[in-house]
């Protein structure tokens, strides 16, 4: 793939799915009538599966930044072998976003690319899901079985609990907003599965995450002061 090559163009037909073995890829969006980037893939991903699932034209831009390498998968076998497979997964996960409050704005076409985007992740008793100060803020969790705990420490390195949380909760929603880093720890109790989101994925289904809560920032910033107000 050569430096500048635009692998899909936003609002053309979707022919294929790609898999990326190598290289960068710039994602952008046309907002406003500008061509603003949105994300970016960095050795790693997946991207081309919306056109292909909805039949619908392409939902952004992809350019290669470098001379990388894709593997491609065309229309008629994506749809036999993965949309047919994730339906039921897909009535699942919306059902359970419908339940999730930082994400209630979404309209129904939106949480349904939300869905399709989100994979399972089980976890140990005891495991860490995320952790206070980590600067990896890739992912948006919700609970979708299971226990999660979730703990700070103070500034005489206490470790403090601030609450529990069980099926149909969610944290990790600031990758959502900025790239500060995580403010607090969060493990699982008993063994727990999430439901895990890729920022990425989210910026290149819906455009800007800030720009999509902003939708219900007197929620948002309720739910955030609670939050920091039991962490006191």
């Amino acid at each position: 793939m050569d430096p500048g090559h635009h692998v899909i163009d936003e609002g053309d037909d979707g022919d294929n799915f790609y898999v990326i073995e190598s290289g960068f890829y710039d994602v952008y969006k046309l907002i406003e009538d500008d061509n603003i980037k949105v994300a970016s893939y960095d050795n790693k991903g997946s991207f081309g599966e919306l056109a292909l699932m909805y039949n619908a034209p392409r939902a952004a831009t992809i350019v290669s930044v470098d001379a990388g390498t894709l593997w491609a998968l065309d229309r008629q076998t994506y749809v036999r072998i993965i949309v047919r497979a994730n339906a039921r997964k897909r009535r699942t996960y919306e059902e359970f976003l419908k339940t999730v409050h930082v994400l209630k704005s979404l309209e129904e076409f939106e949480r349904q690319k939300v869905a399709d985007s989100m994979e399972p992740k089980r976890f140990a008793d005891k495991e860490v899901i995320i952790a206070q100060g980590d600067t990896n803020t890739e992912y948006f969790y919700m609970v979708m079985e299971g226990e999660v705990v979730f703990t700070v420490i103070d500034e005489d390195g206490v470790e403090k609990e601030i609450k529990r949380d069980t099926e149909g909760s969610y944290f990790g929603e600031l990758a959502l907003i900025t790239d500060n880093p995580r403010a607090v720890t969060v493990s699982a109790v008993g063994p727990t599965t999430c439901g895990c989101l890729d920022v990425l994925a989210f910026e290149r289904l819906l455009g800007p995450c800030k720009e999509i809560m902003n939708r219900n920032v007197e929620l948002y910033a309720k739910e955030l002061e609670d939050m920091n107000d039991k962490s006191k």
